[in-house]
């Protein structure tokens, strides 16, 4: 754990000389605390309690405007975990931009730069993995964005198989109209020496999407309807061939002032997609979230109650969720 926290002292000290030149020196502070209670009675939806807190802080230097590099560490702590110490996870990352592109690149949050739906990227990612561990790469345009990313989940060992999780969504927006599209890919390969009876396993999902966003015309902050395919294809290397798997989604969204409402209905032949959310593996899924969310300068708080079915299950949650951010320059000197 010394070691770890070490780190942020070693890189700023390597930046100093650089720093009393011109250079910005800043500092950035996280904490997430999330209760996430999951009842249900069902094999094919695994119910837990989740609750807990991190707690992320890391230093940095901009040598310019459009470049930083960052080091620091981001630890969780389980409520009533009683098992062996769980190590923090380091943070060690540059980012930069040009023009309309902007890329991040080593271990940073995914916050605010990846947003999937969790039929292709499970939420509780944000608990658990925080950090992605590759590189991000994203365009702006005035109405349209596109990202790709990269986040390496296992390197192989005798132990560990190697796996990858890679991802692109794209999003358009003028007037009315609204489109997203969304892939993921989680790549699953073995240990060294290989372990027998695991092979190889390549796996996708992706979603498209269009609808409308009638917000300006009916009186509140948010009101969307969304409706589009998703797909999933999955295989084993020399065990089963690709399995495809299709299917729709029907959306609707309402959001006034601090309330918030959000259904959704998926229908499909059963979705396999390993990093999604485990429900969407039924032919028939119907969810609904009713919410209340605060934002002020660096708080945020939300609390989530939602109603889960499934043929022959139904499911309720409760999330509690407080973000706070704080970040700050420790100095400044003459651009050169």
């Amino acid at each position: 754990m010394a070691r770890l926290f070490k780190l942020p002292v070693f890189f700023l000290a390597l930046m100093f000389p650089s720093y009393s030149m011109g250079q910005q020196f800043d500092w950035k502070t996280g904490f997430l605390g999330f209760f996430d209670n999951r009842e249900v009675d069902n094999t094919a939806i695994y119910g837990q309690t989740m609750f807990g807190a991190r707690l992320a802080a890391e230093a940095g230097i901009s040598p310019d405007s459009g470049n930083r590099f960052a080091a620091g560490a981001n630890f969780l702590y389980e409520f009533g975990w009683k098992g062996p110490f769980k190590r923090p996870s380091p943070v060690l990352y540059y980012e930069g931009s040009c023009g309309r592109l902007r890329y991040s690149f080593g271990s940073f949050s995914r916050y605010n730069k990846i947003d999937m739906p969790v039929a292709l990227l499970n939420d509780t990612l944000n608990y658990y993995r925080p950090n992605v561990e590759g590189m991000f790469i994203e365009y702006r345009g005035q109405d349209f964005r596109q990202n790709a990313w990269v986040d390496w989940t296992g390197r192989k060992t005798s132990a560990v198989r190697e796996t990858i999780v890679m991802g692109l969504s794209g999003y358009f927006g003028k007037g009315m109209f609204i489109y997203q599209h969304h892939l993921v890919m989680n790549h699953e390969s073995l240990t060294e020496p290989m372990e027998v009876g695991t092979y190889v396993r390549d796996n996708f999902g992706a979603t498209v999407k269009a609808g409308l966003n009638l917000s300006h015309i009916a009186g509140l902050d948010s009101l969307t309807f969304i409706a589009g395919g998703i797909v999933s294809l999955d295989r084993q290397r020399h065990l089963y061939s690709f399995r495809y798997s299709k299917g729709i989604t029907l959306e609707a969204g309402a959001v006034y002032h601090n309330f918030g409402l959000h259904e959704l209905a998926c229908f499909s032949d059963g979705l396999t997609i390993l990093s999604g959310d485990s429900p969407y593996n039924s032919m028939y899924y119907n969810r609904a979230d009713v919410y209340y969310s605060v934002r002020k300068k660096s708080v945020e708080a939300r609390i989530q109650f939602s109603y889960h079915h499934i043929p022959y299950t139904d499911m309720v949650s409760t999330i509690i969720l407080i973000k706070v951010d704080t970040d700050g320059i420790f100095g400044r000197g003459r651009k050169g």
